[in-house]
């Protein structure tokens, strides 16, 4: 299972939630995944930002994947923004067990014009 994903930005080492960004250089993913897992490793993450929900990853990153005890992990990870137009984007995460993709949650990003 996984929770919702929010975006955000890092403010002070803090993950500081937000809805729409500007001349922001990157915006950092959070959310949690549980359930069991053969080993702790074994959870993976990619980010990906994309035009639409199913289209080409115009951009990627490989988040932490924090082991929160039991069978919870936290994923948190910033992906770049700065050279995106204003617009609508989707933010995906893939979760994979053992390399095999498992979970998708997406988010909508909104780039307004520099500075707004």
């Amino acid at each position: 299972r996984l929770s919702s994903l929010a975006l955000g930005v890092s403010r002070d080492g803090e993950f500081t939630p937000k809805l729409v960004f500007g001349s922001d250089q990157s915006a950092v993913a959070y959310f949690e995944v549980y359930g069991p897992a053969p080993r702790p490793e074994s959870v993976t993450a990619r980010l990906e930002i994309a035009s639409t929900p199913d289209g080409r990853a115009l951009t990627t990153a490989i988040p932490r994947v924090v082991p929160r005890g039991g069978e919870r992990w936290m994923v948190i990870g910033a992906i770049p923004i700065a050279a995106l137009a204003p617009g609508d984007y989707v933010v995906r995460a893939i979760v994979n067990l053992d390399g095999r993709p498992v979970g998708r949650v997406t988010r909508t990003l909104r780039k307004s014009p520099a500075g707004a």
